[in-house]
């Protein structure tokens, strides 16, 4: 992992894949999670711990859950234009 590299990111229907031994320091890093209320894929518990890990490394972290699935929906790109603050 390199945290140095990007000073935001979009994580979409983000999962927690790992549990690193030790957080790397994500401080003045922010993250958007975008989370799909009816995922079938991703489990319900997922995404607030991602964000819990996030914000324990030092992130700001908005989690954002949309009326979708585990498909991308228009309020996705919507969400994440406006978080990375793209004009309309």
């Amino acid at each position: 992992m390199r945290p140095d590299v990007l000073a935001r990111a979009v994580l979409l229907r983000p999962m927690v894949v790992l549990q690193p031994e030790h957080l790397p320091d994500l401080s003045g890093k922010h993250i958007s999670l975008l989370s799909g209320r009816h995922d079938p894929i991703v489990p319900v518990d997922h995404p607030p711990r991602l964000a819990d890990q996030f914000r324990r490394a030092g992130a700001h972290v908005d989690l954002h859950w949309l009326e979708a699935g585990h498909q991308l929906t228009g309020a996705d790109f919507a969400q994440a234009a406006k978080f990375l603050g793209a004009k309309s």
